[in-house]
């Protein structure tokens, strides 16, 4: 499952977040903008996913989102 999040400040959408499963056999793919969370969550053992970013990585710029599951 990909994850991903709206992070642009001022963004009406900021903060708004949605969902794809990703199966082998779908062969479909996710195109996450600049500027958006991003996450992968694996159901299976032994999964592999490739994916690319449009720059170098970069540590200092690494953040982690507190995730709240509101019922």
């Amino acid at each position: 499952m990909d994850v991903f999040v709206e992070l642009r400040n001022g963004s009406s959408t900021f903060g708004r977040w949605d969902s794809v499963i990703l199966t082998e056999e779908s062969k479909n793919l996710v195109l996450a903008p600049r500027k958006f969370g991003y996450s992968i969550c694996s159901f299976e053992d032994n999964s592999e996913n490739v994916y690319r970013v449009d720059n170098y990585y970069s540590p200092e710029n690494e953040i982690g989102i507190l995730w709240i599951i509101k019922v």
